[in-house]
Parts: structure tokens; C-alpha cells; sequence
């Protein structure tokens, strides 16, 4: 099993954190008060006359779910499949009246909340920096968009998780992330652009039937690396000659003037080394 915060109250619900724990997901999250389905608790007014730290807590004996409603500040509601207020333990806090830190009981439940809320905070913060700005009339559509940025955010993420000690000083900013998946999903598996495509209907000089020469392939532009999926999907992959020559993407000793017509990198390719045959079958 493993820990699932949700930050946002409105999304909490007794029936989701039973339905979550079944699938083996544990769940703690705030909750608003009318959702708790007949669970009575004390009010506002009550809690803040007991002081700073008062908690009351109220159990389901079915699902072992808690309902925690702690006052601080303000009163917070919480809910939690696994843990409760036990340990209470004195937390600092400031406070207004005094101008100085005063020692606050707090129960387990809030402490655990506050070190994992982080998590959903900070991914809702990454995918606002490069949201897919398009407001479209279909509401379902801006939920498909949503889903997206919060992919590509989370395989960041992932990918941050994986790199070592060294990688870690250079790695990939989430926008260079995001413009690689992105030139992923567009090249993977298509063909490449031999010719220029034009709109509309062929003239007579598109005709294929006409003995006029095809024009030449486009000049290799220097770009990064292809993505992975992109350098080995065995497709449309031609040496070409390039306008210039350079060193070997792969070896980085021999120098040529060869190249992929859609990895656009400089390949080797003599007879006592293969690079442009490697570099398009192992990672």
C-alpha cells in the first residue's frame, strides 16, 4: 500500500477514501463539512473556548475511517483511512495576542498532512508554468488538457527521480522536457519529409508521370539529439549527404559528412565501423 493526499477539499468524500482503500490506497485529506454525512462534531465556537490544540474525533467502525476536526487558528477538518490523532504531540505557533511562539497540541494526523500536502502543491504549481492555453467550448475538453499537463508534469518528475548524483546538476528543464515528448509523439513511427509538401490540388509539375528530377532533400540543420522512441522506431531512417562535415554523433572521433535524413545528426559509416546502423538499433 501507499499514501494518497489529496490537497483539495472539494474532491474528499467518505465514499472515495472507502473506494481507495479497497484498491489498497491509503488516503489522508481535508474535508468539507457537509460532506460527512451525518457525522456530528463539535462546533467552531466550542473548540476555540477549549483553546488552541482542542481536537475532536469521531471513527466509522466499518471502513476504520477517522474524522479529525482540529482548532487552531481556525477549525480544520481532516479524514484519514489509516491514522489518527494519536500521538498528539506540541507543535510552535505564533500567536497574535502574545506576539511570541506558544507550544500548540497537534494531532499525528496533522503532521502527516502537512509533510505530504507538498507533493499535490507543487505538481499543480509545475503544470501552471506551461499550461496548454486553449479554451475550448467542450468543458470535457479542458479536463482532457488538465490531464495532460499533469502527465507530462509527473513523467518529469520521474524522470528527475531516476537521474544519479552527476546527472542530477544537468538535467533537463520541464520545458526542454516537454518539447521532447512533444517531437516524440509528432516523428515516432512517421515517415519523413523527403519532399515539400504543398496545399491544395498537384499541379502538372507534381505530376509523378513527368521525367522532371526530384528537387533535393532539405539542408541538415544542426538540432539536439532525437528523442528514443524517435531514434529507434525503424522508420524512414536514409543516410544523406550532408552540406558540411563533422564529427560523428555516436563515436564523436571519426569525422563525416553522412547523416539521417530524419535523426538530422552525423553518422559513421566506413568499413571498419557501422555508427549510423548502431545508433538506430541500441540505446
Amino acid at each position: 500500500m501507499y499514501y494518497f493526499e489529496v490537497s483539495l477539499s472539494w474532491f474528499t468524500s467518505p465514499e472515495l477514501i472507502v473506494e481507495l482503500k479497497k484498491m489498497g490506497i491509503l488516503t489522508v485529506a481535508t474535508i468539507n463539512r457537509n460532506r460527512l454525512r451525518g457525522c456530528t462534531l463539535k462546533s467552531d465556537k466550542e473548540l476555540s473556548k477549549a483553546g488552541r490544540g482542542a481536537y475532536e474525533v469521531k471513527y466509522e467502525k466499518t471502513s476504520g475511517m477517522s474524522i479529525v476536526k482540529w482548532y487552531d487558528n481556525k477549525a480544520v477538518l481532516l479524514a484519514s483511512s489509516f491514522i489518527g490523532p494519536e500521538h498528539v504531540e506540541r507543535c510552535r505557533r505564533w500567536s497574535k495576542e502574545k506576539k511570541e511562539y506558544v507550544e500548540v497540541d497537534r494531532p499525528h494526523i496533522v503532521k502527516v498532512y502537512n509533510h505530504n500536502m507538498g507533493g499535490v502543491d507543487l505538481a499543480d504549481m509545475f503544470a501552471a508554468l506551461y499550461r496548454i492555453d486553449i479554451r475550448p467550448r467542450r468543458w470535457y475538453l479542458r479536463i482532457l488538457y488538465y490531464l495532460i499537463d499533469l502527465s507530462l508534469v509527473n513523467g518529469w518528475l520521474l524522470y528527475r527521480c531516476h537521474l544519479t548524483q552527476k546527472q542530477e546538476k544537468k538535467y533537463m528543464p520541464l520545458l526542454d522536457f516537454r518539447v521532447k515528448v512533444a517531437d516524440a509523439l509528432i516523428k515516432v513511427g512517421k515517415q519523413a519529409d523527403l519532399i515539400s509538401r504543398k496545399r491544395g490540388r498537384p499541379s502538372l509539375e507534381d505530376d509523378p508521370t513527368s521525367h522532371q528530377a526530384a528537387p533535393p532533400p532539405p539542408p541538415l540543420q544542426r538540432i539536439s539529439a532525437p528523442s528514443v522512441d524517435v531514434r529507434l522506431d525503424r522508420c524512414d531512417h536514409f543516410p544523406i549527404h550532408a552540406e558540411k562535415r563533422g564529427r560523428c554523433r555516436l563515436c564523436k572521433n571519426g569525422y563525416t559528412q553522412m547523416a539521417c535524413l530524419k535523426c538530422k545528426v552525423l553518422l559513421c559509416f566506413t568499413k571498419d565501423k557501422n555508427c549510423f546502423l548502431e545508433y538506430h538499433m541500441t540505446k
